[in-house]
């Protein structure tokens, strides 16, 4: 076994629970690695991808401080393909290997890696260093719900949102691992307690 942890890839759709599934992994002491959270570190002011973004977008998605205005891009290149590809060619690379280098100076057998949109930036594709790949998963219904009870969307911005996003058959078919969380927090507790203890079981073996 590598003397690096081992990286779970945890992915989901909007509304899936994907963010209270990490969460109840770190009540298990299992280190967490967040793809949004290092987006935002890289685009804020004096982060890493600030000089590129600021080659390829106009002035105007930048705020006052030098950091990007994350909202005002995202609304932009929502319903640009161009932009967005522009856009994801610049962080994504960036961001894939920061999250490889804290999951390596992770403690522990095995590291969660938290990445909304897995499935839509690697595909079928398994990179050498990902260990498994755990689906956060609901039926849509219930993910619609979610969304709309936290934000107040329409379900026509909801649909527009998962048309974007791979689809829940995509996303099952590279799970290693599938957390049912179709429930309530307790029960995708007990979901989450048993993959744990699985997990750390085949780390030692």
């Amino acid at each position: 076994m590598s003397a690096n942890p081992r990286a779970v890839v945890i992915t989901g759709g909007v509304g899936s629970g994907k963010s209270t599934a990490t969460a109840l992994f770190e009540e298990f002491g299992v280190r967490v690695v967040d793809a949004d959270a290092i987006s935002r570190e890289v685009t804020r002011r004096g982060g890493e991808a600030i000089p590129a973004l600021r080659v390829a977008f106009d002035e105007k998605f930048f705020n006052s401080d030098g950091g990007l205005d994350r909202d005002q891009l995202r609304a932009y290149v929502f319903g640009d393909t161009d932009a967005r590809s522009k856009l994801e060619a610049i962080v994504h690379p960036i961001v894939a290997r920061k999250a490889r280098e804290a999951i390596a100076q992770a403690p522990g057998p095995y590291v969660i890696y938290s990445v909304p949109l897995w499935f839509e930036i690697y595909g079928h594709t398994r990179p050498n260093w990902v260990w498994k790949r755990v689906v956060v998963d609901c039926p849509e219904p219930v993910q619609k719900q979610r969304v709309r009870d936290r934000s107040g969307w329409s379900d026509e911005i909801i649909d527009s949102v998962m048309r974007r996003q791979a689809r829940r058959d995509e996303r099952l078919m590279i799970a290693d691992h599938v957390l049912d969380n179709s429930g309530g927090v307790p029960e995708l507790r007990d979901r989450v307690a048993a993959l744990h203890c699985l997990l750390s079981a085949e780390t030692r073996a």
